[in-house]
């Protein structure tokens, strides 16, 4: 009798640890699905955050693509690993904002163009001096934050590329604008007077060169004629400039040292501005010399000229 009951309390201990490590068994298995459909639903969560992310950069990236295909932006590097234009500024004769290149450009111009520049004349440049604490794109507050902004806005409104709305069209170029400050130290445009500038450099007249230099943040310096040792005992080119023939001042030419010019590198971008509605024209000093303010009618005067 007493093995009996020995036997039967043996079965039914035996059977408990059964039960407790089927128990653990279980809990185990409810514990691994658990972990699987949390590390599941993080998975999930990561997935969407990087496909959000990506929405974001690109309807962030598409108000830089869509601002540059309206401006027929051109980079000028000569290849994928150097695609931007950087050439050290000299100080040029000329009483507007046109600059002298190198001849290099002009040839990789008629090699992207086909050897046809007829439909993009006049040539117009986007020259500026980089801003050396400029992060990359997007800097502008305003475009990172510009999803948030119009997140009630449905997906094709939201998509700049796709808006033709007049007020998204003026807050894109804002946008942009606003980056290319953060970019730039300072940027201004200007046409093209010839291709016979030493490679590696840009000529700058004295407007374009003030534009540049308009910052506190751009370094300047004066331009110094390698073969007139003079100017290092302190020749003054502003005197020899004045003492200069007018066929000495011709547009284009260099004038060493008669204006500040940035002392660093200049970006320089191939842009098409879009037309202009209106101007203001300010009458040179020799123009009111020959009585510009006595002109009953200068738009009529103008048409003659260009007759």
């Amino acid at each position: 009798m007493m093995d009996f009951d020995s036997a039967v309390r043996r079965v039914n201990k035996e059977n408990g640890a059964i039960r407790a490590r089927n128990k653990d068994i279980q809990r185990e298995k409810q514990r691994v699905q658990r972990l699987k459909a949390l590390n599941k639903k993080k998975e999930e969560e990561r997935r969407r955050a990087r496909e959000e992310k990506q929405v974001k950069e690109a309807r962030m990236k598409s108000i830089l693509t869509h601002s540059e295909q309206e401006l027929r932006l051109v980079s000028l590097g000569k290849s994928r690993d150097e695609p931007d234009l950087k050439l050290r500024p000299v100080s040029i004769h000329g009483d507007g904002d046109k600059i002298t290149l190198p001849v290099s450009i002009l040839e990789l111009l008629m090699q992207r163009f086909n050897n046809d520049l007829s439909g993009i004349s006049p040539l117009m440049f986007r020259i500026g001096v980089l801003n050396p604490n400029y992060a990359g794109f997007p800097a502008s507050q305003s475009i990172r934050d510009w999803d948030e902004r119009w997140k009630d806005k449905n997906e094709e409104t939201m998509n700049v590329d796709e808006g033709s709305d007049e007020e998204e069209d003026k807050l894109r170029r804002e946008m942009y604008d606003e980056e290319m400050n953060l970019k730039y130290l300072s940027f201004t445009y200007a046409t093209v007077i010839e291709f016979s500038q030493e490679e590696g450099f840009i000529g700058i007249p004295s407007i374009v060169s003030k534009s540049l230099c308009k910052s506190p943040s751009v370094p300047v310096m004066r331009t110094i004629d390698p073969a007139n040792v003079r100017n290092e005992v302190g020749y003054n080119n502003e005197e020899q400039a004045a003492n200069m023939d007018d066929d000495d001042k011709t547009p284009g030419h260099i004038a060493w040292g008669l204006f500040d010019v940035p002392s660093v590198d200049i970006e320089v971008t191939m842009v098409s501005l879009p037309k202009a509605t209106s101007c203001t024209l300010v009458p040179s000093t020799e123009a009111i010399h020959k009585g510009f303010y006595s002109l009953k009618d200068v738009k009529v005067a103008l048409e003659k000229v260009n007759d």
